[in-house]
């Protein structure tokens, strides 16, 4: 499904996939051809003068290089035939950004093939100074402005998570740019296709969730408010509003979450159904939307229900688990999120008290995204095996240095980590709990690993 606002353009579909430059050619040779015969017919031709800046209103062939330079095309006359007869006298002043209301509106069609060459472009380049200026000598005036934001909503809104991300970041540059297009003007446009959301639901199941992935940057960079958002949804069922919000808050980390929600003036009730506000909250982790801290959970149920994710179906098992990560992750300390990881990945390896080596080696990637090679992470996966071998389940020691050995063998846990780890005692002092005995039971390994250093040396 495809949307088309009244204002500017004819409402004509997608253009086919010829390139804009093919399509430059094409126009240019026919523009030059009426020109013949325009003077054959008039006997003489408009005066001729150079204009003051490229037009890129009118499609023409322009030679490789940068972005405008393939945009646009630099006419050398001043007075251009019009479409609707006659000539069209090009020579405003070019030192606004925005020119006078009577700027001639593009072409549905032709503005729709040229925002797809700029989004295109900005999504391989991400050039925002060059892209703004190709936007601004494009796409002239407030209609031309929607169109833009028209023509790529709707290539979004049924492309791939990341062209949505591109897109509310193309809309932050453009909404920072004071001059270029209102935040009123987007929000109408966002409103065009939101009248339509029944439908396009039939086609796309997960539509008010991507209109809150789009919304979620451009809050946060606060081009656009939760008022704002509100405003734009104020036509839509509670349910719908409720669906937008919420995929605009899994995007905040929970300090933005407090401060975009605690500026506003909106209310709860406004985007959810006063009956469902609790299990909206609970659900989502939403504590901060009631002003309540969030009930206390032990981190160890946490930790067993991922054990019994990991455990599961084999080929849904890791993406169950990430999808289970993802809802827990803004709800306890970073430190707590790791030792969650950590543990669950060995506790789901085991098999009669023993470490299952495939085991291990299938979930140890989980620790390994979530570490991200940060050795103070890294730190923290490594005592959290360590309590949880000594400590949590009094398993054998062998145990521990299968775990720490498949670690390294799998790159997960850097050496620098692993040296760090047994010689800084300052995280853990050498007299608590365990500390020792594990010392003592992963020498072998701490040997292996210089004896390996030796060898890299020596090589």
């Amino acid at each position: 499904l495809k949307y088309s606002s009244s204002m500017g353009g004819k409402g004509k579909g997608v253009s086919g996939s010829n390139s804009l430059e093919k399509d430059s050619r094409n126009l240019g040779g026919m523009m030059r051809d009426r020109d013949r015969e325009d003077m054959r017919r008039m006997g003489s031709g408009p005066s001729s003068r150079e204009n003051s800046r490229p037009r890129y209103a009118q499609s023409g062939h322009s030679p490789a290089g940068s972005l405008n330079s393939r945009m646009d095309r630099d006419f050398s006359r001043s007075e251009q035939p019009s479409s609707r007869g006659g000539y069209q006298d090009n020579r405003e002043a070019t030192e606004a950004r925005v020119p006078p209301a009577s700027t001639s509106d593009l072409d549905e069609e032709e503005g729709k093939r040229k925002a797809n060459t700029i989004f295109d472009e900005w999504c391989a380049n991400n050039n925002a100074e060059e892209t703004l200026s190709t936007v601004s000598d494009t796409f002239v005036g407030p209609n031309n402005m929607r169109l833009l934001v028209r023509s790529i909503l709707n290539k979004v809104i049924e492309g791939k998570p990341h062209t949505r991300t591109k897109f509310a970041d193309l809309l932050v540059v453009i909404l920072q740019e004071k001059k270029v297009i209102t935040k009123k003007d987007v929000i109408a446009e966002f409103q065009t296709l939101i009248e339509i959301g029944d439908d396009m639901v039939v086609d796309i199941p997960f539509f008010w969730s991507i209109f809150g992935q789009i919304f979620a940057p451009l809050i946060t960079n606060e081009v656009i408010s939760i008022d704002d958002l509100r405003a734009a949804l104020d036509e839509r069922p509670l349910n719908d509003r409720a669906k937008v919000v919420a995929e605009v808050f899994k995007s905040l980390n929970v300090n933005e979450k407090t401060s975009i929600w605690t500026s506003s003036n909106a209310k709860l009730t406004e985007f959810v159904p006063e009956k469902e506000i609790d299990n909206f909250v609970k659900s989502n982790n939403f504590w901060f939307l009631t002003g309540n801290a969030e009930p206390a959970v032990d981190w160890r149920k946490h930790r067993d229900n991922l054990a019994k994710i990991l455990q599961g179906d084999s080929d849904k098992a890791m993406d169950e688990a990430h999808a289970f990560l993802a809802k827990i992750e803004g709800s306890v300390s970073k430190k707590a999120f790791i030792e969650i990881v950590t543990m669950a990945v060995i506790k789901a390896s085991l098999k009669d008290g023993k470490l299952v080596g495939r085991q291990i080696n299938k979930f140890d990637k989980l620790i390994l995204k979530y570490v991200d090679n940060t050795e103070d992470l890294e730190l923290i996966c490594l005592f959290a095996i360590k309590n949880f071998v000594v400590k949590e389940a009094a398993l054998e020691l062998s145990v521990l240095t299968e775990s720490f050995r498949n670690l390294y063998d799998d790159s997960i846990i850097s050496v620098e980590a692993f040296k760090k780890w047994k010689d800084d005692t300052s995280i853990e002092p050498l007299e608590s709990e365990g500390r020792l005995l594990a010392t003592k039971t992963l020498e072998p390994f701490y040997v292996f690993l210089a004896e390996a250093d030796d060898e890299e040396e020596e090589s």
